[in-house]
């Protein structure tokens, strides 16, 4: 599936005892136009996007009531764009480099460029995660908010931004990129996309916070 702009995810978790129930649902957006002096980078990438207009899918943080007997560890999908895993945690949560190292590792084995820490989305990293972690995950209303009416992809310097967050997992950056962000196949699409080439990652007690970028401005 070609995936244009920016695609965010939102990955939302209710924990009961040992067990995760998590919601995705992702955001397609790009940046609408550059200003009449700046031209529109190219993207990095060796495939030549046909244009999609933008679509926006309505994210809300609903916890699902665990099911003992749904599988262990298998996405299922509950509506369009969401799906819903049941995990146990682990004792111990990852730092943000152990993630990037695994969500390298994690590229390089399925054919992706590896991505390089970018300090300018650091801040908005961050704040994000700080913000999602007190409030709960917010359904991608601030990342868009920033983009679309703070002047967010002048800011940040990119034409093109991703999110991917989390919320709720206690775990390693192994486990959270192949077992959590890689359980379906849309969303794994999105951290495997060949075009990010530069992240920042921050994380607040259990919420990820994993920006992409690409296509300086």
């Amino acid at each position: 599936m070609e995936i244009l702009g920016v695609l965010i995810i939102f990955l939302t978790v209710a924990v009961t005892g040992f067990f995760n129930t998590s919601l995705l649902d992702p955001l397609v957006k790009k940046i609408k136009q550059a200003p009449a002096s700046t031209p529109v980078p190219s993207i990095i990438s060796s495939i030549t996007p046909s244009p999609i207009p933008d679509r926006q899918y309505a994210a809300t943080a609903i916890p699902v009531p665990t099911d003992d007997q749904k599988p262990w560890g298998v996405a299922e999908k509950i509506r369009d764009h969401t799906y819903t895993i049941k995990i146990e945690n682990e004792e111990k949560m990852s730092t943000p480099n152990e993630l990037l190292k695994a969500l390298n590792d994690y590229r390089i084995k399925n054919g992706s460029q590896p991505l390089r820490w970018e300090e300018k989305i650091c801040s908005f990293a961050q704040e994000r995660a700080e913000y999602q972690a007190e409030n709960g995950l917010d359904a991608h209303q601030g990342f868009n908010d920033y983009l679309e009416n703070q002047d967010g992809f002048q800011k940040l310097g990119f034409a093109w931004l991703g999110e991917n967050a989390s919320q709720g997992y206690i775990m390693s950056g192994q486990h959270l990129i192949e077992f959590i962000f890689a359980s379906d196949e849309e969303h794994d699409q999105n951290q495997l996309q060949s075009r990010w080439d530069r992240t920042c990652i921050a994380i607040v007690d259990s919420t990820v916070e994993i920006i992409f970028a690409t296509s300086p401005i």
